[in-house]
């Protein structure tokens, strides 16, 4: 193995590892592992590659989650740098940080700065894969709530209707029809 191939093994399995404790609630067994992918992604592959952005943004997942907000921001907004310098802003890697975005400032309760976020990604999301995928109506329901969280009912039950005919098939009839209530 090279260098590159052995520092990638290293944070793959540190992230899984990260990941296994983030999902059974042990947060801060998770935090030190996060960090030290980041750690070992920045030395190997510099603090402007896309292996570092996964890194960063796996690190502000988790820092969301234990309601560490104004922590996990900056290293979203850098990861979203690093995709948009890289990719370009309309990637799909692009959506999955503006949903992320949008995601913590729902749980913030800035539903109006969430929203631009949420909007980006559904537009992205269904200009590259198209009205019916799983991923877009993920999207969908993320700015229906904060939608919701805004007052805006009707706003979120029209663009809910507009989306249905696929919502429903990736959702749940039922879960669709509490959105739209």
């Amino acid at each position: 193995m090279t260098p590159g191939a052995d520092a990638a093994a290293r944070i793959q399995e540190l992230a899984a590892e990260a990941n296994t404790s983030q999902e059974r609630g042990r947060y801060s067994d998770a935090e030190p592992l996060f960090l030290l992918a980041l750690a070992t992604s920045e030395r190997a592959f510099g603090p402007d590659s896309l292996q570092t952005s996964v890194s960063l943004n796996n690190l502000a997942v988790l820092y969301k989650y234990m309601g560490r907000f104004d922590a996990a921001e900056p290293l979203y907004r850098r990861a979203l740098l690093i995709i948009e310098s890289e990719l370009g802003s309309e990637h799909l890697e692009a959506a999955s940080i503006y949903h992320n975005l949008g995601g913590l400032e729902h749980a913030r309760g800035r539903y109006a700065e969430g929203e631009v976020f949420a909007r980006h990604s559904v537009e992205i999301r269904e200009k590259a894969l198209g009205p019916n995928h799983a991923d877009v109506a993920a999207d969908i329901a993320a700015l229906a709530a904060l939608l919701d969280g805004q007052g805006k009912y009707d706003e979120s039950n029209r663009f809910i209707a507009e989306h249905s005919s696929f919502s429903s098939t990736y959702m749940g009839r039922s879960i669709m029809r509490s959105l739209s209530t």
